[in-house]
């Protein structure tokens, strides 16, 4: 054991928080019903991984209903995802 002891952490009150970060990565809370919005993928794993993300991600907003579908956008291969509800 080296000669450096370490020292206890230093409590604090008074500190203000920063706010949680609002940059959002879908735009799911913009989307109105009818609207949707497309994310492309690199290879066919991935596009799977990205199906099940969205999926996922649209299952999480309350009183709102979203479905997923793989498609190609002209050569893009990508998931679309709508807003149903």
């Amino acid at each position: 054991m080296s000669g450096t002891a370490m020292q206890a952490p230093v409590i604090e009150a008074g500190i203000v928080m920063p706010p949680r970060g609002t940059k959002e990565k879908h735009p799911f809370n913009r989307l109105a019903v009818g609207e949707s919005f497309f994310e492309s993928a690199a290879d066919e794993l991935s596009l799977r991984r990205l199906q099940w993300t969205l999926t996922a991600c649209g299952r999480s907003r309350k009183r709102k209903l979203f479905t997923t579908r793989i498609v190609r956008d002209g050569t893009t291969l990508g998931v679309r995802v709508w807003r149903t509800a």
